[in-house]
């Protein structure tokens, strides 16, 4: 009985922080939007020789506004201010709509998304679906969806990236934590948080999630849904 209590002081210690920090990193966003707004008012007044130092503090502004909407996202999270809505969402629509968001990303970086739906419906939260696999999918050269023997649906990420080391692959969930790889294949890539919020709304989800990587030929990320019958349609608006 008293370990029990224990374990309930602690836990309500631990959202009263989640909740403290949500509040502070949410008050940090007025004052990034005004800075923001300052330094496009610097921008068209700024002369010749000014104007790259304005484009590196805009350039600061935005990855200072990434990092607190991800810190933001985080604390909400663990707060439990997140609650998933379960609905049906279809396969098809889910990656059209991937599909239409990261082809020209892939297509910049001289790869070729291709995707590979199955008709099923699945039975998820779509928008935080969504969430886990953008922050998945930003190198990603394939989307696929197969059934399993088990009737559930597995949705794979692959990408062609320079791969996890077989020590690396608990600590990549870690906040803050980039692979050796990434900092090879661009040292301004991220902070750290995406998987992290993956692994986050995964648990929210109850859902599986597993990786495997050979390092320097790629990645491929999976998780298993619950399909659904009825109906198949995306859910609601991202």
């Amino acid at each position: 009985a008293q370990l029990q209590q224990e374990n309930q002081r602690l836990q309500a210690e631990g959202q009263a922080r989640s909740q403290w920090f949500a509040s502070a990193i949410h008050d940090l966003r007025q004052p990034l939007q005004a800075i923001g707004i300052y330094v496009s008012l610097l921008r068209k007044r700024a002369d010749r020789d000014a104007l790259p130092l304005v484009s590196n503090l805009s350039s600061a502004v935005d990855s200072l506004s990434k990092l607190v909407e991800e810190l933001l996202e985080i604390s909400r999270l663990d707060s439990g201010a997140i609650q998933p809505r379960i609905e049906q969402v279809s396969v098809e629509e889910l990656f059209k709509t991937l599909e239409q968001e990261f082809a020209p990303i892939a297509g910049a970086r001289g790869l070729s998304l291709r995707v590979r739906p199955v008709a099923h419906a699945l039975q998820t939260d779509v928008l935080l679906l969504q969430r886990v696999l953008r922050n998945t999918a930003r190198g990603g050269v394939l989307l696929a969806a197969r059934v399993r023997p088990s009737g559930s649906v597995q949705i794979e990420v692959w990408d062609t990236g320079g791969g996890i080391a077989p020590g690396e692959v608990e600590r990549i969930f870690e906040e803050f934590y980039r692979g050796e790889s990434s900092k090879a294949e661009n040292s301004g890539a991220g902070f750290g948080l995406g998987l992290s919020i993956v692994r986050r709304i995964c648990g929210l989800l109850q859902l599986p999630l597993s990786l495997s990587s050979r390092p320097g030929r790629g990645t491929v990320f999976r998780i298993e849904l619950p399909a659904s019958r009825g109906p198949r349609r995306l859910g609601r608006s991202a």
